[in-house]
């Protein structure tokens, strides 16, 4: 880790030392020292500005064995907030995250989207409230993230495609002037990546298991996107030719047989009720639903011999089934003694509106100067 941070000549000492600190969580004037390769009178002086601040503080003495205590840094909680959104057909994701990427609130509400300027309108209300009832001072918020189902041009503010919300080229200025805070886009499975550490610091494959299947990719903590930022559409790639007609009008896609819809039609509370309950019917789904996704897990690891994290609302059920799951794919893995490259998600529904407020939190550290 010295090596990376050293490295990393095109940061500022001080962006530097928050992130770490932010990445470590509590930190030692000597841990700083240490893993970020910086001298004792430089650490002591970003220290004293980063306190003068307000981005951090002391907040206790570290153990001794008989010396000289160490004073613990962290982020303070509350200096700055970032709020995610995650738009889908018909729900509206919003989260509260502190700079020190602690989920401080959530709420989902019914929300159905349209391209229309009543919409809009709508929507720039409905997150006014959830503003309201959440942050006293909003001269702490950083701004609002958003992630959307498609491919998008950032640079250009358009969805260049989205099978989900049926759009092609389509604007999101709209979007953005409908909130008075600055405003970021990224894809909703990229966003659900970045809500995982292992994703964010190592190679890892994020496969997103919601209403739509989803994937990003990381190589040594940073995103893959392609040549056109079209990487790791894992849910349309041919699953079982001539299969099932998937909603981007092919036949067999991934998302056809994995997304959370083939589980009682994406009602995932009651099914997995029936499910524990001893249900038979809802446990021939779910083992077959299992089975291929077993399938899709290993031809990701045959692939890319990387971490796989299976997030989003499905993967927020898992952690109960990751031992029968690990079993399945070791069946088609061949290279592997076990599957425990295989890891549950930490956020469920709201994994995309956390991963694009977290990058709103990144983005606000690499400008501390």
């Amino acid at each position: 880790m010295a090596k990376q941070f050293r490295e990393d000549t095109t940061k500022a000492i001080k962006s530097t030392i928050i992130e770490y600190i932010s990445d470590r969580g509590e930190v030692t004037r000597n841990d700083i020292i240490q893993e970020c390769g910086f001298s004792l009178p430089t650490v002591l002086q970003k220290i004293k500005e980063l306190k003068e601040s307000g981005l951090i503080a002391e907040i206790g003495q570290s153990e001794s064995s008989g010396g000289r205590k160490a004073k613990i840094i962290s982020i303070v909680r509350d200096s700055r907030l970032a709020i995610g959104l995650n738009i889908t057909n018909h729900h509206l994701e919003m989260v509260l995250v502190g700079l020190d990427g602690v989920l401080l609130n959530k709420e989902r509400i019914r929300f159905n989207f349209e391209p229309t300027y009543t919409y809009y309108r709508l929507f720039g209300k409905k997150v006014e409230e959830f503003v309201s009832r959440n942050v006293i001072d909003r001269e702490k918020i950083l701004g609002i993230g958003i992630s959307l189902p498609g491919v998008l041009d950032n640079g250009n503010r358009i969805i260049r495609k989205s099978h989900a919300f049926q759009l092609e080229n389509y604007s999101l200025m709209d979007l953005e002037n409908a909130l008075p805070y600055p405003v970021i886009f990224e894809n909703d499975g990229n966003a659900a990546a970045l809500s995982e550490k292992r994703f964010r610091t190592g190679t890892a494959f994020y496969l997103s298991l919601n209403a739509t299947v989803g994937g990003a990719f990381s190589v040594n903590g940073k995103p893959y996107g392609g040549i056109n930022n079209k990487s790791s559409e894992i849910g349309h790639m041919i699953f079982i030719p001539d299969g099932k007609t998937c909603y981007c009008g092919k036949k067999g896609c991934v998302d056809s047989y994995c997304s959370a819809k083939v589980l009682g039609d994406g009602n995932l509370q009651e099914f997995f009720s029936l499910l524990e309950s001893g249900n038979e019917e809802n446990q021939r789904i779910w083992d077959h639903y299992l089975k291929n996704l077993s399938i899709v897990i290993s031809n990701i690891r045959m692939l890319n011999d990387c971490e796989i994290i299976v997030g989003g609302h499905v993967g927020g059920y898992m952690e109960k089934y990751l031992s029968s799951l690990r079993q399945l794919t070791m069946q088609y893995d061949y290279l592997d003694q076990d599957a425990l490259f295989i890891h549950c998600g930490k956020y469920r529904w709201e994994a995309s509106a956390y991963g694009v407020a977290f990058k709103l939190i990144h983005q606000f550290f690499s400008t501390v100067v």
